[in-house]
């Protein structure tokens, strides 16, 4: 095959990209991968069009294009070699998509070796060598591994600090990602006092401040959620909206404009629980108080407008992503529309399964909240599976002690009796 023009190549592999004709990229890719080395670094066609696919959130096209390139790359050594950033930079956005396609332990495999050649090259102290922690971090937590993610982050964090000073917008998002973690761990209030450190780190003139402020104040909102200050929560979160509206850019806007919504439809639901659906524990889909008009109004009314926020973040959103169809399934489930919280959990599973550890906490936490929608649609042997499969992974990751295992091994006891009753009775 002839060769061909980087300005050829980019415009077909953009055709397919716009076309969504994902194969046909890839085709050409393959195809062109030996030949793609005129006047310059190998194989640069496939490092930009693996850029606009991460873009676009298309992470299995990410991983097939790195490959692709490493490939081409091995075949090209000594060219290679005298641009070492490249190879670090490839294995970096190759690591961080391998994560999210949910191929975790090779996507740490992989960023630790971009770690390593970062390191050679400029030392510990370094923008780049911050970034590749954050990334690990991800790695981590994606394995359900939050202390070891919060350690890599504090790492991110500390070597912001001395490379960047106190108030810089990288040092903001590494105070973040430290509060991810900790809100990750529950550690609700260090997790606040960190966000506000974020919040006062970020330099007002800075060109995107709007945007990392959006960020900040979406984390800000949900950390008030999760500790039951619903008032401050929605605060935060329409400053986070203002924010993120105003921000140029529709990819951008549209991706944390999605976050801010679902965590609003959280704000809206307060202090709700799953006993507070009509598939509690007192009974056979029958809530304690269910002869209290006024409550059930308030909760309807509540999750009513829940729903529409999570409608407005479900228009936004590129793809399905498992936690929105997750936060979407509680809503129906206090609503009392079990079958269909049911069906959006048997999808969010669907999608996380392909992205998480089987014993990730957020798969065994919503596998807990499908036995509870489950047994309130009266599919009570499926309800006892999806308990059964949640609970050893809750109970080895948060301990016997934790109130979402107790709520759990509850409704596992709970449906065991009952299937028990109804062999003994058939």
């Amino acid at each position: 095959m002839r060769r061909v023009g980087y300005a050829a190549i980019d415009n077909q592999l953009r055709s397919f990209l716009r076309s969504h004709l994902l194969q046909a990229a890839l085709d050409y890719a393959d195809a062109i991968a030996p030949v793609d080395r005129p006047n310059g670094t190998p194989g640069a066609s496939l490092f930009r069009l693996a850029a606009a696919a991460e873009f676009a959130e298309e992470h299995a096209f990410v991983v097939k294009a790195m490959e692709l390139l490493l490939a081409v790359w091995r075949s090209a050594q000594r060219e290679v070699d005298s641009k070492p950033y490249l190879r670090m930079a490839a294995y970096r956005r190759l690591g961080k998509s391998l994560c999210v396609a949910g191929h975790v332990d090779r996507a740490r495999e992989v960023l630790d070796q971009a770690l390593q050649m970062q390191q050679a090259m400029t030392g510990e102290q370094h923008g780049e060598t911050a970034r590749l922690c954050i990334s690990i971090a991800e790695c981590y937590s994606a394995a359900g591994d939050f202390e070891a993610a919060l350690q890599m982050r504090q790492r991110a964090l500390q070597i912001c600090l001395a490379t960047s000073g106190p108030q810089d917008a990288s040092t903001a998002a590494a105070y973040g990602n430290v509060a991810t973690s900790q809100l990750q761990l529950e550690d609700y209030a260090t997790a606040l006092q960190t966000c506000s450190a974020a919040l006062a780190a970020l330099p007002p003139a800075f060109p995107r401040a709007q945007e990392l402020n959006a960020t900040l104040y979406n984390l800000k909102g949900l950390i008030h959620c999760k500790m039951g200050d619903s008032a401050k929560a929605q605060q935060a979160l329409e400053t986070a909206l203002e924010n993120a509206q105003a921000v140029r850019g529709p990819n951008t806007k549209r991706r944390q404009t999605n976050a801010i919504y679902n965590n609003l439809a959280i704000a809206m639901r307060g202090d709700l629980t799953l006993e507070d659906g009509n598939g509690s524990d007192e009974g056979e889909g029958k809530g304690a108080d269910d002869n209290d008009d006024e409550k059930k109004k308030k909760i309807a009314e509540r999750c009513t407008k829940a729903l529409e926020y999570h409608g407005k973040a479900l228009a936004l959103a590129a793809v399905e992503k498992a936690p929105a169809l997750s936060e979407t399934a509680i809503t129906y489930h206090f609503l009392g529309d079990f079958q269909k919280a049911a069906a959006l959990y048997g999808r969010a599973l669907h999608l996380a399964q392909r992205q998480c550890s089987p014993d990730h906490p957020f798969i065994a936490g919503m596998r807990a909240n499908l036995a509870a929608s489950l047994e309130g649609a009266g599919r009570h042997a499926e309800a006892l599976a999806a308990a059964e499969a949640a609970l050893p992974v809750l109970t080895a990751r948060f301990g016997p002690a934790h109130r979402a295992t107790q709520r759990c091994e509850a409704r596992r006891n709970k449906l065991k009796k009952l299937m028990t009753d109804v062999e003994a009775t058939a």
